[in-house]
């Protein structure tokens, strides 16, 4: 008795998520930077956030560059500068890969609606706004279908790759008496 409950339970948790339209997933996204040719190459600051289908910020997940992230500046318009949620750090004195991993969650821990998504990336190695991934160049639809993005190479960002998994709802557990039954 008490596994069916369990099981009905869970499906009913699982289809209110299905309608409610906010499918359990993560997004995998890898990007190798490059120089830009900046006064202070290599060394750069740098953010990695996701906005929404309207443009506005969902979540930043990276900024490194504390005193000089003003310089930001599509990254401070979009997301207010908010960095509390990210991984954060001092100028970067590298380029090198980053890859990091969003819950698809916002900067509160509530899931975010399916729908589509974007992954920008924002750097620059002077005292002045650098480059900026173009509208769409990193878009991609959350939902209950899995998706694998590898956007064309852009002058300051090479081995670009985004993964988007839905997470599959956890099977019911069967409880030893029911299964001794």
């Amino acid at each position: 008795m008490k596994a069916g409950f369990l099981l009905a339970a869970s499906l009913s948790l699982a289809a209110a998520a299905t309608v409610l339209g906010a499918t359990d997933g993560s997004v995998e996204f890898t990007a190798t930077t490059k120089p830009t040719t900046g006064d202070y190459a290599p060394r750069h600051v740098m953010a990695i956030w996701v906005t929404d289908s309207k443009g506005a910020c969902v979540r930043t997940l990276e900024v490194y560059g504390q005193k000089y992230s003003k310089h930001l500046k599509t990254w401070a318009r979009q997301s207010k500068a908010s960095g509390v949620d990210a991984v954060t750090g001092a100028t970067l004195k590298t380029h090198r890969t980053h890859t990091v991993t969003w819950d698809c969650r916002d900067a509160k821990g509530a899931p975010v609606p399916d729908g589509e998504y974007q992954v920008h990336v924002e750097l620059t190695e002077r005292n002045g706004q650098g480059p900026v991934t173009p509208p769409g160049h990193m878009t991609f639809t959350k939902g209950p279908q899995a998706a694998t993005v590898t956007p064309k190479e852009l002058p300051f960002l090479t081995q670009i790759s985004l993964k988007y998994s839905p997470r599959e709802a956890a099977p019911a557990s069967t409880s030893t008496k029911e299964k001794q039954r």
